[in-house]
């Protein structure tokens, strides 16, 4: 059957045939809107999304605005960039410095020839613009997926594989992949043994990471040198995704259907939908509650949730739309 699902705490409303009904927004043109983070920097939240087309790839990337407020979409200028970067934006992250300056952090991927490059891109977030500020690059970067920056210029970052034989990686499930490390002089690799990392958050004692392949989101204890150890499974969710922060939970989304959302991702024309989940993880004890389950008739693929204003906003991983949703 068909459907979409809303679960707010003890209440959940079967909702294909009830899209208006149930308020959700589409947010459109903003080509593969994978990552997303909230940005309090302008007084009004507002959603910076990273976009690039990963069905099609005819257009560079962009990072565009979504106002919470008055539901304009819009690409932000990007000021000050070296000449002759390509930017094809991945996952993103945000950081509020000590001085009052907010900070986005973006990976990026390019080719050289056949060789496929990556790097860590860090901008100043002004009102109407980004303005660049740095770039970071490394051979440990060799697949990176998301990242998680703290203040002061730390970076982890998990590489979904080790950067040859992805695809073989990925349907083995081979613990293969990466989180790395930046602490301001030099990268380090923080842990391995993992298949396929994806999402990652971090704090200053702890870092979450999900493992798409294995199902997992682990837990990591941080020390002040940005060491990880006592690796521990806070949850299990099928497919694991992109994880953000919203209050004291985490918000996941997650793949139930390895094959849909296989085809769904290699499909150039009339893609099959791919089913979408959203939990909320609590970070201390691990508990699951499943926050929003669709089908792929609202949105195929859902790959980050970003809870705001009492809205639920999700991204995914190829259509070019964003969908909101109320959560009261």
């Amino acid at each position: 059957m068909n459907r979409a699902t809303v679960l707010i705490p003890a209440f959940l409303f079967l909702a294909a045939a009830l899209f208006a009904d149930l308020g959700f927004s589409r947010y459109g043109d903003i080509p593969g809107p994978e990552d997303m983070v909230l940005d309090p920097s302008q007084g009004t939240p507002r959603l910076l999304v990273s976009s690039s087309d990963r069905r099609f790839g005819e257009a560079a990337g962009e990072i565009y605005e979504i106002s919470t407020d008055s539901g304009s979409v819009r690409p932000i200028p990007r000021l000050g960039e070296p000449g002759g970067l390509v930017f094809d934006p991945h996952g993103l992250d945000l950081t509020l410095e000590d001085t009052g300056e907010y900070l986005l952090y973006a990976i990026i991927h390019w080719e050289e020839g056949e060789v496929e490059k990556h790097a860590v891109l860090r901008y100043r977030v002004l009102a109407y613009a980004l303005e660049f500020d740095r770039i970071f690059t490394d051979d440990l970067l060799v697949s990176p997926n998301d990242l998680a920056a703290l203040p002061g210029g730390y970076i982890y970052v998990s590489n979904d594989s080790s950067g040859g034989g992805q695809m073989l990686e990925t349907i083995l499930g081979l613990k293969r992949s990466t989180v790395v490390y930046y602490d301001g002089a030099s990268w380090s690799v923080a842990a391995d043994r993992i298949a396929m990392a994806n999402g990652i958050v971090a704090s200053r004692d702890v870092v979450f990471v999900s493992a798409t392949r294995e199902n997992k989101v682990y837990a990591f204890s941080r020390n002040s040198a940005g060491d990880l150890y006592d690796k521990r499974v806070l949850a299990k969710i099928k497919g694991p995704d992109n994880i953000t922060a919203f209050g004291e939970s985490l918000i996941v989304a997650g793949h139930t259907r390895n094959i849909a959302l296989a085809r769904h991702l290699s499909a150039s024309k009339n893609p099959p939908p791919s089913p979408t989940t959203i939990f909320t993880v609590s970070p201390t004890n691990g508990e699951v509650e499943l926050l929003f389950e669709d089908n792929g008739d609202i949105i195929s693929a859902g790959s980050v949730g970003v809870i705001t204003g009492g809205e639920l906003y999700i991204g995914q991983i190829m259509d070019p739309f964003v969908v909101s949703l109320p959560l009261n």
